[in-house]
């Protein structure tokens, strides 16, 4: 029957994220003779019902987007923020919507810094291996795309940065920054002794076990290789 129809009507929104008051029109048709407000193509509309349906906001977790594989030298300072982007639909359009974003290395990960000043940020935490920053979508993003990273001292291979970003309400999202790390080629260096060596014409001088004379190449020590 028609009631049964109707009652299993649902509405949905043609806007995502859409909050609000909507207008949902119900028009009765009837087909055939008698007193017709309106007729098109034989069709008359008997009644129509205007209903009034206020569309109740709810929180969405906040997005975050990572957009590749970052690559980067060894001993080098790279921005890896540019491959980040945070969304929320809430904090897009409530400019008092706070978010929370915490990023951290691991103890062989290397150092992580922001090089400038953050205009309108709260900072939480701020080490050289977690940054955890507040503020609006716009300045949280903004924040974030002035990330830079830098392995540890000569260490190469992949590493990861873990992001998370939590909203007001607690709705997280997170994900991991890959950055792969390329090895270069470190110059020798020597350990000189401080004193003067002396001798005479007679005796034997070990000049590197006796006297510290060192001769060390990061490139030939077992290298710091991460996976």
């Amino acid at each position: 029957s028609l009631n049964s129809v109707l009652q299993r009507t649902r509405m949905t929104t043609t806007e995502q994220h859409f909050h609000g008051d909507e207008r949902l029109h119900l028009l009765l048709f009837s087909s055939g003779g008698g007193v017709a407000e309106e007729e098109k193509e034989n069709v008359v509309v008997d009644d129509r019902i205007t209903l009034y349906v206020g569309v109740i906001s709810i929180n969405d977790a906040p997005v975050l987007k990572i957009g590749g594989v970052v690559s980067s030298l060894e001993d080098e300072w790279i921005n890896v923020g540019s491959v980040v982007s945070i969304y929320d639909p809430d904090a897009a359009t409530d400019r008092d919507e706070l978010l929370t974003i915490s990023v951290r290395t691991t103890s062989s990960g290397g150092d992580i810094r922001v090089p400038k000043p953050l205009v309108g940020i709260r900072w939480i935490e701020r080490t050289g291996r977690r940054i955890s920053i507040q503020g609006s979508l716009d300045r949280i993003n903004r924040g974030l795309s002035m990330l830079e990273h830098r392995g540890s001292p000569h260490s190469h291979g992949n590493i990861s940065i873990d992001v998370e970003v939590v909203d007001t309400v607690g709705a997280r999202g997170s994900g991991s920054v890959i950055v792969s790390i390329s090895n270069v080629n470190d110059p020798p260096s020597v350990t000189r002794p401080t004193h003067v060596v002396r001798t005479n014409q007679s005796q034997d001088l070990s000049l590197f076990s006796m006297h510290g004379i060192q001769v060390d190449d990061e490139d030939d020590n077992p290298p710091r290789h991460h996976e």
